[in-house]
């Protein structure tokens, strides 16, 4: 009858979401490992993901066991590809749902992933309490993936509010976990937030050493979005130490690895960064060509901090152009972004451009 019948389409796609993301996205732990699978790459499988991504959130919204099960399988690629509203209105309804059952590891998916949302759009407060949360439910249920993720969280909102001392204490703890627990792609994570730490606090050469021990793991272990990560800070890094060279081959490197993998908030970053070198160097053209690349992904794609910094970066080019006018426009709109989202990294930039 119907019923059947929807519910064996309801199973058709939740069996193979969890397929074609553990396929995709063989780093992540957490998703099953697919025994025999329908896909014949990771590239496949993501596609499957994009194209059917409509109709797994439609089914997302059926019963109970399947809305979790798409939750907890979907929440990674949302963030991958940046599909920040998606994953907010998926993994709230989960939240509810598990909540109410008492299920406390689909509880601790969805606030993971919620916490993620939510910080890529500049909601900090929501991000924190999603994160405690988590980092509760994660202590009490010993699950030790959680925790790192929990902490590897908290660090990443306490380095952009500017609580820097916070943020290594938290990244610390996440490595020491990740090592003891034997999660490599949770070390991965923590070690990147611990060398972001260890620069903003110009500690550069440890900076660069746990970046490299990052990428280092995430290339062996298949973790793209984690060597993706570490190639654009050592990038970072070493523009910091003047040295351009090095600087624009990470950049290059990871701006492909981002768009070979379709990763959104990677190619922004990638971007970003690449078009403030181009800055320092006086290529002022190719600068602005890239930051208004940045900008369309970031407002294409909702992600208001990577707005911020892409209207901060031509503020600093046009008033290098001396553009003053338009320098100052820019700058006024970074400086409002980051009050919005109470980034003080950001507020401190721009008021210091203006």
């Amino acid at each position: 009858d119907q019923a059947a019948a929807r519910g064996r389409l309801l199973d058709y796609y939740t069996d193979t979401a969890s397929m074609a993301t553990g396929h995709a996205y063989p780093y992540v732990t957490e998703l099953p490992r697919p025994v025999k699978s329908t896909f014949d790459s990771a590239e496949q499988a993501a596609s499957w993901l994009d194209t059917e991504l409509p109709n797994l959130l439609a089914a997302a919204h059926g019963a109970p066991t399947h809305t979790l099960a798409l939750a907890a399988t979907l929440r990674h690629h949302l963030h991958i590809r940046a599909r920040f509203a998606d994953a907010d209105s998926l993994l709230t309804y989960a939240l509810g749902l598990a909540t109410a059952a008492g299920n406390h590891a689909a509880e601790l998916d969805a606030l993971r992933g919620l916490a993620d949302a939510h910080r890529m759009c500049g909601r900090y407060e929501q991000a924190v309490d999603c994160l405690r949360q988590a980092l509760a439910i994660a202590r009490a249920t010993a699950h030790h993936r959680g925790e790192i993720d929990a902490l590897h969280g908290l660090g990443l909102i306490h380095r952009i509010q500017g609580r820097l001392d916070e943020a290594v204490a938290c990244f610390e703890h996440a490595v020491a976990i990740a090592r003891t627990t034997h999660h490599p792609a949770g070390e991965v994570d923590a070690l990147r937030g611990l060398g972001d730490s260890y620069r903003l606090l110009c500690r550069y050469e440890p900076a660069i050493a746990c970046f490299t021990q990052a990428e280092a793991i995430a290339r062996a272990t298949g973790h793209q979005a984690g060597e993706l990560a570490a190639l654009t800070r050592l990038a970072y890094t070493h523009r910091l130490q003047g040295r351009y060279e090095p600087a624009a081959e990470f950049f290059e490197r990871a701006l492909a690895l981002a768009r070979a993998t379709g990763h959104r908030v990677g190619e922004l970053n990638a971007l970003w960064g690449l078009a403030d070198l181009k800055r320092l160097q006086g290529d002022h053209d190719s600068a602005i060509e890239l930051f208004e690349e940045s900008l369309a992904l970031a407002r294409r794609t909702g992600n208001r901090v990577g707005e911020l910094n892409s209207r901060y970066g031509l503020g600093n080019v046009k008033r290098a152009q001396g553009h003053h006018e338009a320098a100052i426009e820019e700058l006024t709109r970074s400086l409002k972004l980051a009050h919005t989202c109470d980034h003080r990294n950001g507020q401190f930039e721009a008021l210091l451009g203006l």
